[in-house]
C-alpha cells in the first residue's frame, strides 16, 4: 500500500462506513420491491377519492395512474433483473449526491406550505443544480427561475390550480 494511502486512511473519521457497498443484484431487486409498494400504497390510497364525472377528472385520477404506472414499471425492472444472469457486480450505497438529494427533498416536503410551491421548487432546482450537477450559481438561478415560470403557467394558468403560495403571496 502506498504511503498517501495509509496517511488517507489515518486520517479517516473512526466509525465512518458510508458508501457501503452491496450485492447490485439485490439492491435491485430490492429497489424494484420498494418502487412496487410505493405504486400499490398510492393507487390504494386513490381509491378513497373520488374519481370524478366523464368530463372533469377527480382528485383521484392521476394518483392511482401514477401508482400504477410506477407499480407496473417497478415490477417490469424486477422482472429483467429476475431473468438476467448474476454477474456479481457491487453498488455502493451513501454517495455525497444521493444524501445532498435526499436533504434537498425532505426540506422540500416541509418547506412547500411554509414558503410556497413555487419558492421551495425553485431552491430545490438551483439546490440540485449547484451542488450535484456543479452548475454554476448564475446558470442554476436562471435555470430555476425558468422552470419555476414553467410550473406555474402550467399548474395555475393551465390547470387552474391554486398551490400554495406561502407568506410572501
Amino acid at each position: 500500500m502506498a504511503l498517501d494511502q495509509v496517511e488517507a486512511q489515518s486520517r479517516a473519521p473512526v466509525g465512518t462506513t458510508l458508501p457501503c457497498t452491496f450485492c447490485a443484484r439485490r439492491a435491485e431487486l430490492l429497489g424494484a420491491a420498494l418502487l412496487i409498494g410505493a405504486g400499490l400504497f398510492f393507487a390504494l390510497h386513490a381509491l378513497n377519492l373520488q374519481f370524478g364525472s366523464d368530463g372533469v377528472p377527480g382528485p383521484a385520477v392521476f394518483p392511482f395512474a401514477l401508482g400504477l404506472l410506477l407499480a407496473a414499471a417497478a415490477a417490469a425492472i424486477g422482472w429483467d433483473v429476475l431473468r438476467s444472469a448474476p454477474h456479481g457486480r457491487k453498488v455502493e450505497l451513501g454517495h455525497r449526491d444521493v444524501l445532498i438529494t435526499f436533504a434537498a427533498l425532505l426540506f422540500a416536503s416541509f418547506a412547500f406550505e411554509r414558503i410556497g410551491t413555487y419558492i421551495t421548487l425553485g431552491l430545490l432546482i438551483a439546490t440540485l443544480l449547484i451542488f450535484v450537477g456543479r452548475v454554476s450559481v448564475f446558470r442554476a438561478a436562471f435555470a430555476s427561475t425558468a422552470a419555476t415560470g414553467v410550473f406555474w403557467f402550467f399548474f395555475k394558468e393551465m390547470l387552474g390550480l391554486q398551490l400554495p403560495a406561502g407568506p410572501f403571496f
